[in-house]
């Protein structure tokens, strides 16, 4: 006689069917759901990551000087960078953005009707973003920010005068567990690594670039340096990027700022290839590029500009988590 057995494995599969079948059925309802936990949790996130930076930049300071200087060193570089950001580079980066967009298109648009090209999608779009910009220009769109913005702020100013407590208790807690521990204390090392080695990153690159196409007397060289700092998050893809829309933009104006931007690229390649990426690889996480391209892919697919910036981070964690694990067994 044969006994009826329950199949455990065909029951298991079909439960699993069955519930990704129920969250795709409810699906509108869930992206809902995590549209709002994003917005609640995405405050906190960046005045953590504010903290984090600035707390780090205190601490680097503290091992060269003493503590009083250090604060004043502090204080008086966070408000010129405020300073110069907001009043000195961001008017004039946004009256550049603003006419190169313009720019753009009408080269698009010029090259579609010579080569009967169909790249109407690209320029509606380049169109949107122009129309944008003057917004930006005169309301700054910052009112509909400004709650999120006031947020971000007191919860850094918080976060950062007691960033030493809660690093306190948070060993406290976490020495119960020493394995647990050393894991943390190894994710924050890599994650620190990475911050500076991220930070000195788009600081040489924003000022070589300025420079170069300074230099070659480039009208859009604040513009182009601004992108190339912005744009170092993704490695090889943000230079050429930078590099293409610098050869677009002097093409439009005339063929010999044209060739002096060629040169000012093939130095600026000089640089990076034998000065910048050697100083900076030593002391980064040395993660593979097409690693690092498919992780800020995935995270701006999921998250935007915010998943962009996260998606480092996290990439690190994920890969020293496999090796902590791989050195446990």
């Amino acid at each position: 006689m044969i006994k009826n057995k329950l199949d455990y494995k065909l029951v298991n599969f079909l439960l699993i069917l069955l519930i990704i079948l129920t969250i795709y059925q409810t699906r509108i309802l869930w992206i809902n759901i995590l549209n709002i936990m994003s917005n609640i949790i995405k405050p906190l996130l960046i005045s953590i990551m504010i903290s984090y930076v600035l707390n780090l930049y205190l601490r680097i300071l503290n091992k060269k000087f003493n503590k009083i200087i250090s604060i004043i060193f502090f204080l008086i570089t966070i408000t010129s960078i405020v300073y110069i950001l907001c009043f000195k580079l961001l008017p004039p980066i946004l009256i550049e953005l603003t006419q190169s967009i313009k720019d753009i298109t009408y080269l698009l648009k010029t090259l579609a009707i010579k080569y009967n090209i169909n790249i109407m999608e690209t320029i509606t779009k380049l169109n949107k973003i122009d129309e944008l910009l003057p917004k930006i220009n005169i309301i700054g769109n910052i009112l509909k920010y400004i709650s999120i913005t006031l947020i971000v702020i007191s919860i850094s100013i918080y976060m950062f005068f007691d960033w030493n407590k809660i690093i306190n208790k948070t060993k406290i807690i976490l020495n119960k567990n020493k394995n647990i521990y050393n894991y943390i204390k190894e994710i924050n090392n890599q994650v620190e690594k990475y911050t500076k080695s991220f930070l000195l990153l788009t600081l040489l690159n924003t000022i070589e670039y300025m420079l170069i196409f300074l230099i070659i007397r480039h009208p859009n060289y604040l513009l182009l340096g601004f992108l190339a700092g912005i744009l170092s998050i993704i490695p090889i893809i943000g230079g050429i990027t930078t590099n293409v829309i610098a050869l677009l933009l002097a093409y439009i104006i005339n063929y010999k700022l044209f060739i002096r931007t060629i040169i000012g690229i093939l130095v600026l390649t000089i640089l990076d290839g034998y000065i910048v990426s050697p100083l900076i690889y030593k002391k980064s996480n040395k993660i593979h590029p097409i690693l690092s391209i498919l992780a800020i892919y995935t995270g701006s697919k999921l998250l935007g500009l915010f998943g962009t910036i996260l998606a480092m981070p996290i990439l690190i964690i994920i890969i020293n988590t496999y090796k902590y694990k791989k050195t446990r067994l």
